[in-house]
């Protein structure tokens, strides 16, 4: 497989602090695959995702993403976060073309119908007009992943983007992300998510990668060989989720 990502011996360690988050993480993701990331809280899993989108640098090592050094934010990575962050003064479609903005190889039309094909894949047609304060968490958290493929990104990375739903909603919301990977049609490439919600990570994952300790470091890797879409009560399926429970615990 081509990697789209990859971590090489990377540490990482705040300005104000001497000990680092996480210590000699080598990690990769592979084109057209979905990566899981779970570990205990607090120890460094977002802060992972902010390296992988270059919105921090490596204290040491390096993160390459198509073969070449990522020195800062790229435009074929985009990020979720497990907050919305939509501007409250803004309607959804200018919320939703805020990463284009700055573009100059595309028109205010064709921002405009981006935003439409994304608001309409993500089940909020009609919406496009409508404030933030006017939506419910679930409908913003749509907005936040319209927002997010509208620069049509080879990675998504995803920071617990569904843990502030209601699980009928998050459950809505992680079927459709899954199919929007799945089509080979519609962005994102690859997806990378943190969640503490294991269920959610068997369910969606090639790969399973476990983060462990005080410098994080990678502890296990696990593979998810089972078919799409996923059977949860089914015993592989949880014997999977024990796998990955135990290992965090260990």
């Amino acid at each position: 497989m081509t990697e789209l990502v990859r971590m090489e011996d990377v540490t990482f360690a705040y300005t104000n602090s001497r000990t680092p988050v996480l210590q000699a993480i080598n990690v990769h993701v592979d084109y057209a695959e979905f990566v899981g990331i779970v570990g205990p809280s607090g120890c460094g899993k977002s802060t992972l995702l902010r390296l992988m989108s270059g919105l921090l640098k490596p204290t040491s090592g390096r993160v390459l993403f198509r073969g070449e050094p990522l020195n800062g934010p790229n435009q074929r990575i985009s990020m979720m976060f497990q907050s919305p962050t939509l501007l409250p003064w803004l309607t959804v479609i200018d919320n939703v073309v805020l990463p284009l903005r700055a573009r100059r190889d595309i028109t205010d039309e064709q921002r405009s119908e981006l935003a439409m094909r994304f608001l309409d894949l993500t089940g909020l047609s009609g919406y496009e007009r409508a404030y933030p304060r006017e939506l419910s968490g679930g409908m913003q958290q749509r907005v936040a992943l319209a927002r997010a493929l509208i620069s049509l990104p080879d990675l998504l990375l995803l920071d617990e983007p569904f843990s502030n739903l209601d699980p009928l909603t998050a459950l809505a919301l992680i079927r459709e992300i899954e199919h929007m990977w799945y089509d080979s049609s519609l962005p994102p490439a690859s997806v990378v998510l943190v969640s503490h919600n294991v269920d959610e990570i068997v369910q969606l994952s090639d790969r399973i990668i476990v983060l462990k300790g005080r410098p994080a470091t990678v502890t296990a890797e696990i593979k998810v060989e089972l078919e799409r879409p996923r059977v949860r009560r089914s015993p592989e399926f949880l014997s999977i989720v024990d796998d990955v429970i135990v290992l965090m615990g260990n």
